[in-house]
């Protein structure tokens, strides 16, 4: 399944270059794949979510995973893809759902994939399934709601790609959020200083 650049252009009608072709596999299958991908090319793997195959100065990534390890691929996933012409061949290519939460965590100082997540929106708004995109960052539901922040200051006149709904469910978690940490940190005050001590003594002259 193609994912990367390609599916970038192919969903955005962009034409932006992309240095190497990404190919995204389960772990089950990697194995396998990076075997017989090898007979005739150079390869170099890192175990925990991909591996390169060098043809000259080209090469290709087969990607099972992501670099923080929270994005691993799904065999749901293929039941998602959609079909496309690339390098002249029929090819299944990851969904603009999926697409996105691929690329959600990589905010480097060299690399930052936001702007493809700004343009999938604009582009795919339709074909991306919310419910699904953040049953997969649920966890991580503040990187989603920076993403369509950003969407929103970038194409004011757009705003309403972004669902209503989702949009209220996220502001409604960071309200609650804000609200459990102001209790805590009020409590924890009230905590740190100790009811005084009084004592009480007898007047002179008193029984």
């Amino acid at each position: 399944m193609i994912g990367g650049g390609y599916a970038v252009n192919l969903y955005t009608q962009a034409r932006c270059p992309t240095k190497d072709l990404d190919i995204f596999t389960t772990a089950a299958e990697f194995p396998r794949l990076l075997s017989h991908l090898q007979r005739n090319n150079r390869v170099s793997a890192d175990e925990s979510w991909l591996g390169k195959v060098h043809c000259g100065r080209n090469f290709v990534d087969v990607i099972f995973g992501s670099s923080n390890g929270a994005v691993p691929v799904q065999e749901e996933w293929f039941q998602y893809a959609a079909q496309a012409q690339v390098l002249g061949h029929c090819v299944p290519v990851i969904n603009p759902t999926e697409l996105i939460w691929t690329k959600a965590f990589i905010q480097k100082r060299n690399r930052h994939d936001g702007v493809d997540i700004v343009h999938l929106i604009l582009k795919q708004r339709e074909a991306i399934d919310w419910q699904r995109l953040i049953m997969y960052m649920n966890p991580h539901w503040e990187i989603l709601l920076c993403h369509l922040l950003m969407f929103r200051w970038i194409y004011p006149s757009e705003r309403d790609a972004i669902p209503d709904w989702l949009l209220d469910d996220l502001l409604e978690r960071l309200s609650r959020q804000r609200e459990g940490r102001h209790r805590r940190r009020n409590s924890a005050a009230v905590g740190c200083f100790p009811a005084p001590i009084i004592e009480v003594r007898p007047r002179n002259g008193a029984s």
